[in-house]
């Protein structure tokens, strides 16, 4: 089974997702083992959620995030 992770875009910067409140649908954004995180309502931010995968350079890929890559015509 695969780590559930998020990251969420809020005012055009990316953050890591440390609490979801669904029933209060509110997110925690931001490191908080002292519980000092900004929250936000839920239909304020774009969540996107870990896929378990890593790019060539060990960079966790989240769903929703666009991926490219140069083609090279020989």
């Amino acid at each position: 089974m695969r780590e559930l992770k998020f990251k969420a875009l809020y005012k055009g910067k990316i953050y890591e997702v440390s609490a979801i409140n669904w029933f209060d649908e509110i997110i925690q954004l931001g490191e908080t083992p002292a519980g000092n995180g900004i929250w936000v309502k839920i239909s304020e931010v774009s969540i996107n959620q870990y896929t378990g995968l890593r790019d060539k350079n060990n960079i966790e890929i989240y769903e929703g995030v666009v991926v490219w890559s140069q083609q090279i015509e020989i």
